[in-house]
């Protein structure tokens, strides 16, 4: 335990020490693993331009500020004049402190430096507290983005949380609005459904909320239609603000009993490992974030 802990302390100072040249080596040399190319040269489409902000982005501190889930408050409060973003219920010192019986029936434990690092809890007696906080441990002592070259995770001081859980009282289900801003421009919407209840469906949406033939190329399932949201334009509103003065972005809504709550904003979605069954989508989005190669 010692040993892994210096080992990923070293690696942890290369990747921000080094700088660009370690992180174009990781990252390229993770792509090949996964028997993926990234042109890093001469980037042209949206997987191949996170990429490259991922190695030679800079502002890593201030990125660390959106893609952590407990700061991602206030930033929202400063961008909007409010703080929209899914209730944080508490913030724990260690997963040692939560007490069941402090929390509603229904909430969610997650830690804020990660991916994934969700515990969902739509039941609270069906919960095994000393599971979750093993769980919560693990996740906590794990540097998450030094793998995946997003060295921005790396500048947040990881910490787990309890929050409120959202679900539709009408339809008894979770909805999740993530939109694509390329240079602060909401331009592609991809609805998710059935995330909680392992039955994942999903569509994809332009900005006058009409269906698009496009889907991920890691995908099988046809596109579902879903009915517009109720709050449709202010999301777009509220993404486009979010993401005024990023090179990209995914801002992550969620819609429920009449409320529009942002989930988290998305600098780097799947650390670039993604593309669309369309590659004209994808250089489509890529053609509208704007970088330096000098």
């Amino acid at each position: 335990m010692i040993i892994n802990k210096l080992i990923g302390k070293r690696t942890r100072k290369a990747l921000l020490k080094h700088s660009s040249y370690y992180r174009r080596k990781k990252l390229l040399k993770r792509f090949a693993r996964l028997g993926k190319n990234v042109d890093l040269d001469n980037p042209l489409s949206l997987t191949d331009k996170i990429c490259w902000l991922m190695v030679y982005g800079g502002q890593l501190r201030r990125k660390a500020l959106l893609a952590d889930k407990i700061a991602v408050h206030q930033y929202c409060k400063q961008k909007l004049g409010k703080d929209i973003c899914v209730p944080i219920l508490h913030v724990y010192e260690s997963p040692d402190m939560i007490r069941l019986e402090e929390l509603p029936e229904q909430f969610a434990l997650k830690c804020n430096h990660g991916c994934k690092f969700n515990i969902i809890v739509p039941n609270r007696e069906e919960l095994c507290l000393e599971e979750a906080q093993e769980q919560l441990r693990t996740w906590l002592d794990t540097p998450f983005g030094m793998e995946t070259v997003e060295a921005h995770y790396l500048f947040i001081k990881p910490q787990c949380y309890a929050e409120q859980y959202i679900v539709d009282d009408t339809t008894h289900s979770t909805i999740e609005y993530d939109f694509y801003c390329p240079n602060g421009r909401p331009t592609l919407l991809h609805i998710i459904s059935g995330r909680l209840e392992n039955d994942l469906h999903q569509g994809f949406y332009d900005m006058d909320f009409h269906p698009l033939d496009v889907r991920f190329a890691s995908s099988d399932n046809q596109p579902q239609e879903y009915a517009k949201p109720a709050h449709f334009d202010l999301m777009k509103e509220y993404a486009a603000k979010l993401s005024a003065d990023l090179p990209f972005a995914r801002i992550d809504f969620y819609e429920a009993n009449d409320e529009v709550y942002l989930g988290e904003i998305t600098l780097t979605p799947a650390a670039g490992n993604f593309g669309f069954s369309n590659r004209e989508t994808d250089l489509l989005l890529g053609s509208q974030i704007t970088i330096s190669l000098s």
